[in-house]
């Protein structure tokens, strides 16, 4: 389907037009670009698209108009509009969709987010008319075991329940016959029930007068759940009974609204991975309990609370072993059980801290097929564990975890062990860490190696030394305020300030290196201590690990801090704050300047220049005339670009270099 495809692309912000035209021509589609709402028309009605990409804010005619015209042009067929827009309050989200739009996607744009949407709207598009053949199927059932068959009499009484009806709604025929009809219908939606049913008994007419229409039903459990439900009205002398087939549609409902991601292939690969790693048997976990984790999370991820975003975190874990396991942290209990659905883990990962807590999951007693939430499991934070040898050695590989650290992304563990990431709409073995295999990170490993800490420690130095960069650049990155940190090759920056202005610069600051040394070394310490009973044990194993553990976690606080003023941040190679605040002033580069869109640079893109703001061309010309500096430019709504030398005559750019971390 994606190679003939054709994508209008509306937005009057060359930057973003060249991104999304590069990211959606790298998926097979066609894109046309347009600038303004007066040249979208006019191409629209020259080539027509299959699907629109629209900004709101666009110069003269605004999105929203631009929106009403494409509609207007493409009547009486539908061609989908999606809303690519940094306005994001209600009045907005409601004229969008007003005008006509499909969708409302918000900026900062992520792209896994929005390629999923892109999909799943293009296949909604293709697969419409065999859904509305299924549901005209469905009208005509009257003899199946899948669906509910019921027959009601005038007074509201079920008289006929089959095998289905017990299956979909859970009670048994000896339970039903004989009860009022209100025993399926939620307590909201009770009284517009009794009025339809009252008016169809003395009519003889159904309100609707639609054969198939689709509701809310309660089952023996309490629980609500979407249907479809076919309804016959006749009348035996003279006397109205009803008789009505329903279908559970929860999944149908699914695919409508964009929750099945990921298809068999997928899950197939996790489980595989997952029985590798652990060598244990997942008989006791089906597919579709895996297929639902998933995508539960990635859908929650993709939720805002009070305008923040939700990050859950949900732990597979029955709650008898909760308290068995080693590592798993400490877990609370809810008095009754929830629904694991989209919307209760939304709610309910608002209000934890994903670095702390996760959401403990089961499987249902009363329906094996489904999931259920049955408390928290609360441990240490990420970052202090990360920074923690003890605990580090302390932490067990025994529960199956998917996470949600931003929209659009899911990271599956089997304890500390990853399993799997999905990013960019791919799923990806873990693979070795980015500053391992990437040119950014050989750039840096060139200064590295030369430390006498790496000397002395090697790979567990250089470990600790990734660690520090990885979470410096996360936690810059969530700020949401922007910036650049600017790593050089040397332990100051005499040589580089001809083409910078230090606002704000440190006579002495702590030194990361120093640290990691410390942390090193208390590590082999513990491996050559040997074990001797004690009387009373001290924390920690009775050293200075977790103090020097939290030490690291300070300086990450610190230097993301600094990121926070408008300049760049100064570390040396050996992370120590030269300055912050400072201003790049290089002369500019005339030179090729070129997407990394690989590891190894050898597959490029050029980047053109003057389609970006001064804080990415300051970091370019800086870059350009220092070999070995790498220019970290975090942008506001997200992503953060690696700069660097590649050559005398090239300077590369990875765009997004959060997404390899």
């Amino acid at each position: 389907m994606a190679d003939k495809t054709h994508i209008l692309l509306v937005d009057d912000d060359p930057d973003i037009l060249a991104l999304l035209n590069h990211l959606l021509s790298e998926e097979g589609y066609v894109v046309t670009e347009a600038a303004d709402g007066v040249n979208a028309l006019n191409l629209f009605r020259s080539n027509r698209p299959d699907l629109v990409l629209l900004d709101a804010n666009l110069p003269g005619l605004d999105g929203f108009s631009t929106c009403e015209g494409l509609i207007n042009l493409a009547a009486p067929d539908v061609v989908p509009v999606i809303m690519v827009t940094a306005l994001n309050d209600d009045n907005s989200v409601d004229r969008a969709f007003a005008a006509g739009a499909e969708e409302y996607v918000a900026k900062p744009i992520n792209w896994a987010v929005l390629r999923q949407r892109i999909r799943l709207i293009l296949e909604r598009q293709h697969t419409l008319a065999s859904l509305q053949k299924s549901e005209g199927q469905l009208r005509s059932v009257t003899d199946s075991t899948a669906d509910a068959m019921i027959s009601v009499d005038s007074n509201g009484a079920i008289n006929f329940w089959n095998k289905g009806a017990q299956r979909v709604f859970g009670y048994g025929e000896a339970e039903i016959i004989g009860h009022s009809i209100k025993m399926l219908v939620p307590k909201e939606l009770q009284r517009d029930f009794e009025d339809a049913f009252s008016q169809a008994v003395l009519t003889g007419q159904l309100r609707f007068p639609e054969q198939n229409i689709e509701s809310i039903a309660l089952n023996k459990s309490g629980e609500t759940f979407p249907v479809a439900i076919s309804v016959a009205i006749w009348k035996v002398s003279g006397s109205v009974s009803f008789s009505a087939v329903i279908r559970d549609i929860s999944e149908h409902k699914q695919v409508m609204e964009g929750t099945a991601l990921f298809d068999v292939h997928i899950i197939e690969q996790i489980m595989a991975i997952w029985s590798r790693v652990s060598g244990i048997s997942l008989a006791h976990i089906s597919f579709m309990h895996i297929r639902n984790l998933m995508e539960t999370v990635f859908l929650a991820g993709l939720a805002r609370q009070e305008d923040r975003p939700v990050l859950p975190k949900v732990s597979f874990i029955e709650q008898a072993d909760a308290a068995k396991l080693p590592g798993v942290g400490m877990p609370l209990s809810f008095r009754r059980r929830h629904r694991f659905t989209v919307d209760t883990l939304a709610k309910l990962a608002g209000g934890f801290d994903p670095e702390t807590t996760a959401i403990a999951v089961c499987i249902k007693e009363s329906d094996p097929r489904m999931l259920e939430i049955w408390g928290v499991v609360v441990g240490r934070s990420e970052l202090s564990e990360e920074l923690d040898p003890q605990q580090r050695k302390q932490r067990d590989a025994g529960v199956l975890t998917v996470s949600s650290d931003r929209a659009g992304s899911l990271a599956i563990f089997w304890g500390d062990v990853v399993l799997a990431r999905f990013h960019g709409g791919y799923f990806s073995e873990p693979e070795p860490g980015s500053f391992t295999s990437c040119l950014v990170g050989r750039t840096l490993f060139k200064a590295v190696e030369s430390h006498i800490e790496y000397q002395n420690f090697g790979a567990a130095y250089w470990n600790w030394y990734r660690v520090l960069i990885e979470r410096l650049l996360m936690a810059a990155g969530r700020g949401g305020h922007g910036g650049i940190v600017l790593w050089l090759p040397d332990e100051d920056d005499k040589q580089f300030r001809k083409s910078m202005v230090a606002k704000y610069m440190f006579t002495d600051g702590p030194d990361a290196s120093d640290q990691i040394n410390e942390l090193c070394t208390q590590e082999d310490r513990r491996e050559d201590k040997p074990k001797k009973k004690r009387k009373f044990q001290e924390p920690w194993g009775g050293d200075d690990s977790y103090e020097s553990g939290h030490k690291l976690a300070e300086h990450v606080a610190l230097l993301s801090h600094l990121t926070r003023l408008d300049g760049a941040l100064v570390v040396s190679h050996r992370l120590r704050p030269l300055s912050f605040g400072a201003v790049l002033s290089a002369p500019q580069w005339w030179g090729k300047t070129v997407y990394c869109l690989d590891d190894t640079g050898t597959k490029t893109k050029k980047v053109d220049l003057a389609k970006y703001g001064t804080r990415h061309a300051a970091a370019v010309n800086f870059v350009s005339r220092h070999p070995g500096v790498v220019a970290f430019v975090i942008s506001q709504d997200g992503p953060i670009a690696a700069i660097f030398n590649m050559n005398k005559d090239t300077v590369g750019w990875f765009p997004d270099f959060r997404n390899r971390i």
